[in-house]
Order: C-alpha cells, then structure tokens, then sequence
C-alpha cells in the first residue's frame, strides 16, 4: 500500500502474476530464486496512450509517400521515432508511471506503437516491445497537409477502404505468386503490406 515499505520481503510471481507479497512467506518448490538485496521494488502505472519522446511527423518524412494519401501512415514505427528525455521521462516517474505506451499521432491509420521504459540507459535497452500497436484515428492531421478525407465519415471511408485494399493487396500477391508467368506482378506498397495478416 502506499507509504508502506517491506524491508526484506519476499516476491512470488507466477506466469506474470503477482502470487504472493510478505516477509515470511514460503517459497513454492519450483521457484527460481532472484537475489535484490539492496533493490527496491515497486508497483508502477503504464501510460497507455502516450506522445512521450516521439519527433515530430514532419521530420525524417522520406518513406511519407508509400501511400497516395499522407494520411496513411501503417509503416510509421514509433520505435523508430523515439528519442529519450530524461527531463520528461522524471516528470512521468514522478506520477507513478514506469512505463509508456507511445503511439504516433499524427494521421488515420497512424502506424506502430511500442512499450518503452521510462528508466535511464541507452535507447535499444529502454524498448521493452517494439510493435504492440497498430493506432487509428478519425481525427486527421492538418499538420500533414490538406486533403481528402476533411470529415469524420470521410474518415471512417478512408479506414474502411485501406483495409479492403489490403485484401486485394493480399490476394493479388497470393496469385501473383502461384503463378508468376501468367499473371502480371501486382504493385509493391508496403503500407499496405504491413498492414497485411
């Protein structure tokens, strides 16, 4: 509970769930024992929709037009993105959160979340699940560009179409490949490939 601490306690987890907590409390037989002595564990909250650390869309934009609208944006990874801030990633650790969920928040189909730990040390060590996400939106992004869609049902159009041509994007490819010499090779999007099963 809060303002409580246990000195010298014990941690049972199991398949990822918290069995036990206490001072003197048994040991299950299959336990692997992890020493923490001079350690300090505690409960954390995980941001689950967060803009932490992420650069803004217009940078770094060389891949933007894998799709005739900008809007489309399945191939943006925010792993990719992410740039620690340790100024920020303090002010969040000092409202209980230990780790964030960062979504790109820019355009309709937005592209690939991932978990990152708010905690010190180099970038590749503070990704702790690199694709978990695949974030859409009504809510365009004029900082984008101008374009269609302009309204929330031209919005939801759009989401609804992409993941039509990504069924015909698949099946073309799937026939294209039985048949290489008689059927002509289907275009290469990869924003709608990663869309794709």
């Amino acid at each position: 509970e809060p303002g409580r601490s246990l000195p010298g306690a014990t941690l049972v987890i199991r398949d990822g769930i918290i069995e036990a907590v206490g001072v003197r409390i048994g040991l299950p037989a299959d336990a692997q024992v992890i020493d923490m002595t001079g350690k300090i564990i505690y409960p954390g909250f995980i941001d689950m929709y967060s803009a932490y650390g992420l650069t803004d869309p217009t940078e770094n934009e060389s891949i933007s037009r894998a799709h005739d609208n900008i809007q489309m944006r399945s191939f943006f990874r925010a792993a990719d993105a992410f740039r620690h801030n340790e100024k920020d990633a303090s002010q969040l650790r000092s409202q209980g959160f230990v780790m964030a969920h960062v979504v790109p928040q820019h355009g309709l189909i937005r592209g690939k979340g991932t978990i990152i730990s708010l905690g010190n040390g180099p970038i590749s060590a503070l990704i702790v699940r690199q694709e978990v996400s695949q974030v859409l939106s009504i809510d365009r992004s004029y900082r984008l560009g101008r374009g269609y869609p302009l309204s929330a049902m031209g919005a939801y159009s759009f989401i609804r179409q992409s993941f039509y041509d990504v069924q015909w994007y698949e099946q073309a490819h799937a026939v294209y490949s039985a048949s290489p010499r008689n059927t002509p090779r289907p275009e290469n999007n990869p924003a709608l490939a990663v869309l794709g099963l």
